[in-house]
């Protein structure tokens, strides 16, 4: 019996491509070019965001006084309902502009410990079918309507190619406290064209999230579809507090903790509380709390916050409700704003 090998079951090229792609479907997806092709920016929208990320700017660099406000859903899930929360966002924005410069959240891949539902650019019919190119599609041509409406976007970009296919309708960007730590994500930062906000820990280790700041700032060889290119280090990082196994840090001693930790580098001090995830013990009933608390806190660094909420209370299947963490109602939502517009 002749002994199969290697060479008389496969060809030559199939042989060398064997020694890289093992692992990898021969799926091809549509570049960054093609998707932001298909769904275009006009030179309307794009004045948009140019003006919104100089008010983001101000508000970091303290020549604006107002507090930034990062909210909506924990992950967009659905364009409709995410339309319906944007309208209702921006009678609120206009009803507060004075004292809250609102931006909405517009997150659409999700960081899993494990496995789960990676987001809507990953798997836009939330069935497995994992249809990126829809996803990314669909994506842009949300970011476009917000932006239309009147609201400049925040995103987190957990894929370090994420800034290529959506990075020209954002104006403001989130690294997870996941991702703080990773040097690909930190090099990305320093290349991007908005504000860019780091995490600290899942621990609540904050001399990540301030090394990270540190790094993003810096000039580095980067790594895009076209190839590797260099930096030119975004001034604009800082530090997003969002608590961590070891408790809360939204409180004036850490706030002061964290400061102190970028007086010493030379960074910006300018920082921002996420009121969910650690700081509320992942129980959206506590963000009103937080929300509160940091707002009559009354610290200059802390220049803006963020707040998970949707048309509905809670995580479930309900239209207008959250499929991955829990989020404040919309009534709740429009109560602490307005609220918090008294208390500025």
């Amino acid at each position: 019996m002749a002994i199969a090998t290697l060479e008389n079951m496969v060809g030559e090229e199939e042989i060398v491509e064997s020694l890289l792609n093992k692992g990898i479907e021969k799926e091809i997806f549509l570049s960054p070019e093609k998707i932001r092709g298909e769904v275009c920016v006009s030179v309307d929208v794009a004045k948009k965001i140019i003006g919104f990320r100089g008010e983001i700017e101000n508000i970091l660099d303290g020549k604006d006084s107002r507090m930034m406000l990062i909210m909506g859903p924990c992950s967009i899930d659905d364009y409709d309902a995410a339309i319906e929360y944007a309208f209702k966002l921006k009678k609120l924005s206009d009803e507060v502009s004075d004292k809250f410069l609102i931006v909405m959240r517009t997150y659409f891949e999700k960081p899993r410990t494990s496995v789960g539902w990676e987001g809507l650019i990953i798997d836009p019919d939330r069935d497995g079918s994992n249809d990126v190119e829809k996803g990314y599609l669909m994506a842009r041509k949300l970011l476009r309507e917000i932006n239309e409406i009147g609201l400049p976007c925040a995103s987190e970009l957990l894929d370090i190619t994420s800034n290529e296919y959506i990075g020209d309708l954002i104006s403001y960007a989130a690294i997870g406290a996941r991702t703080s730590e990773s040097a690909p994500h930190r090099k990305m930062g320093s290349s991007l064209a908005v504000p860019v906000g780091f995490k600290n820990a899942t621990s609540g280790n904050l001399k990540i999230a301030v090394n990270a700041v540190k790094s993003a700032n810096a000039e580095h060889i980067v790594e895009t579809s076209y190839g590797r290119a260099l930096s030119k280090g975004n001034d604009y990082a800082h530090v997003i507090l969002r608590g961590g196994s070891n408790g809360v840090n939204y409180d004036k001693v850490s706030v002061e903790e964290v400061v102190g930790l970028l007086k010493e580098e030379g960074l910006r001090t300018s920082v921002i509380v996420d009121c969910s995830h650690a700081n509320s013990g992942k129980d959206y009933r506590k963000q009103g709390e937080v929300f509160r608390e940091v707002l009559g806190m009354n610290k200059k660094e802390v220049v803006g916050v963020m707040l998970e909420s949707y048309l509905v209370e809670g995580v479930g299947d309900e239209y207008g409700q959250s499929k991955t963490d829990e989020c404040v109602g919309w009534e709740e939502s429009e109560g602490l704003v307005k609220g918090g517009f008294e208390v500025l």
